[in-house]
């Protein structure tokens, strides 16, 4: 199901490789040896930015149960990318329907997923538009509530650091 989502946000935000930073070439089928080691390397890499990313702050008092819970909470990178490029080539309308993934998870019509999409396009968008965008239950897409999430957060963390908020935002909401 989330490669399924993954491809379907690669071709609508990144309209199937033809928008920056990622290329059509990102999910061209690789089998050959080299390919496949140099995937296996990147695999590598994408985990070791995950980790290092990580609030390194260690219980000193039990360094073995901080660790576990460290390497528990990486995220596994399970969906090999061959399946990727077999479902962005060929996606199986029927897993389309039963994942949801144009009615449940990325809904065209919620109204802050036009509005990424034209900002994207280079479209003005009016302050009203903006808000409405916004609004409680405009959005029932996971992708749309997601994107609000994130936009909201953006606009506090700028009204805070700009002075016209008393506290951060709060991330944890």
């Amino acid at each position: 199901m989330s490669a399924y989502y993954d491809v379907h946000v690669f071709r609508k935000v990144y309209l199937a490789g033809q928008e920056e930073p990622f290329g059509r070439s990102l999910l061209a089928p690789n089998a050959a040896s080299p390919g496949a080691a140099l995937e296996e390397f990147v695999r590598a890499l994408f985990q070791r930015a995950l980790l290092a990313s990580h609030t390194l702050a260690p219980d000193r008092e039990n360094l073995d149960g901080w660790l576990d819970g460290l390497l528990n909470s990486v995220q596994p990178l399970y969906v090999a990318i061959d399946r990727y490029c077999r479902i962005f080539e060929r996606p199986d309308p029927e897993k389309m329907g039963v994942y949801g993934v144009e009615t449940v998870f990325y809904v065209e019509s919620d109204p802050v997923i036009r509005l990424a999409r034209a900002v994207q396009a280079g479209q003005d968008v009016s302050d009203a538009d903006f808000s409405a965008a916004l609004a409680t239950d405009a959005n029932p897409s996971a992708y749309a509530r997601a994107l609000v999430l994130g936009m909201t957060k953006l606009r506090d963390a700028s009204a805070w650091w700009q002075g016209r908020a008393v506290a951060p935002p709060d991330i944890w909401q």
